[in-house]
């Protein structure tokens, strides 16, 4: 549903923090409080600044390198004044009106891109597809600054997104599409952001056989292992074993839960009853096994920056799981 700005919206300001708790869960975090002070998280990894305004919206979205993290945590929390400027004018130059179009900006260097829904009823991957050949970026020694420009169609009203921040290895190369679908991708983590857009997330393609040279090798977009689960009826009387395909996506995240995507293959009719739980376990031992690394596999292949190294880290680590013992409402991994 969409709205209609009024004369009586007031302008407002709000901050979040991307960032990993002791607990181990990432996510945008509200700090709008703490401006002017030191944000007390120690793993600092994205900040998005939201300013609404009747007549448009501009979110700043700052990507942070670990030297960049290490700054963050010793400096007070301010607000990106000459950023939001920017935008408003850029907006004001454009002026967006197709909720499926996209301007990008890249210093003096303009692209156009459209904006494809996802495929089917069950995807929720958006698309970004550049007008013409697209060609290619050299990524500096400097930090990345790009904006890019639509129309939020919930909102009724055009925006203006400014990422700064490393997305490669300086030096290297990349399309100015997977940019672009990196740093939308990354701005959904935001549920402002989606709920204003409307979009869920986006794909982000594979390296081109121009950037190829340039960057370490991509990960396949999924890992596969098989998976041990012991059924158990609610009396936990033992039922049977079930060997199951673990899949774990590696090129996109779930945006709702900021997790990595995982599913379980076919299995046979005695399976399905439990595969909710089984789904929900899976989840959990993925997680478990990869410990410290998980928010920066979930980070990387938010970024699509998940390389094949990384993949077969995984993949050895998979193939380590417990078995995993099943209830139709409940599971434990097996110790033994």
């Amino acid at each position: 549903m969409t709205r209609t700005p009024s004369h009586r919206t007031q302008d407002r300001l709000a901050v979040y923090l991307r960032a990993t708790t002791p607990s181990g869960e990432s996510a945008f975090f509200p700090v709008t409080d703490r401006l002017g002070e030191i944000v007390p998280f120690d793993r600092p990894h994205q900040v998005m600044v939201m300013a609404t305004r009747p007549e448009d919206l501009r979110f700043s979205l700052r990507h942070l390198s670990k030297r960049a993290a290490d700054r963050f945590r010793q400096t007070p929390l301010s607000i990106p004044t000459p950023t939001l400027v920017w935008l408003g004018r850029t907006i004001e130059r454009f002026q967006p009106q197709d909720p499926l179009k996209l301007v990008v900006v890249r210093e003096d260097d303009i692209d156009h891109f459209q904006v494809r829904p996802p495929d089917s009823q069950t995807e929720t991957t958006w698309h970004v597809e550049p007008e013409g050949d697209g060609g290619v970026w050299q990524l500096e020694e400097r930090p990345l600054r790009v904006g890019v420009f639509g129309f939020a169609a919930r909102a009724n009203r055009p925006f203006g997104l400014g990422f700064t921040g490393f997305l490669g290895k300086p030096g290297s190369q990349e399309t100015p599409q997977r940019v672009v679908s990196k740093i939308l991708n990354a701005a959904t983590g935001l549920p402002e952001f989606r709920a204003v857009t409307g979009w869920s997330g986006f794909y982000v393609p594979p390296v081109s056989r121009f950037t190829r040279h340039a960057r370490p090798t991509p990960a396949p977009p999924t890992v596969e292992a098989p998976v041990t689960f012991h059924l158990y009826d609610n009396q936990f009387t033992y039922l049977g074993s079930q060997n199951v395909t673990g899949i774990v996506r590696l090129d996109q995240v779930d945006p709702i839960g900021e997790d990595l995507l995982t599913s379980l293959g076919q299995a046979g009719e005695q399976f399905e009853p439990f595969r909710t739980v089984a789904e929900r376990a899976f989840q959990a031992a993925v997680r478990e096994i990869t410990g410290e690394t998980y928010q920066n596999l979930v980070l990387d292949a938010l970024l699509g920056e998940v390389t094949a190294a990384q993949a077969k880290e995984l993949l050895a680590k998979l193939a380590k799981l417990p078995v995993i013992e099943l209830t139709p409402t409940r599971f434990r991994f097996r110790r033994d």
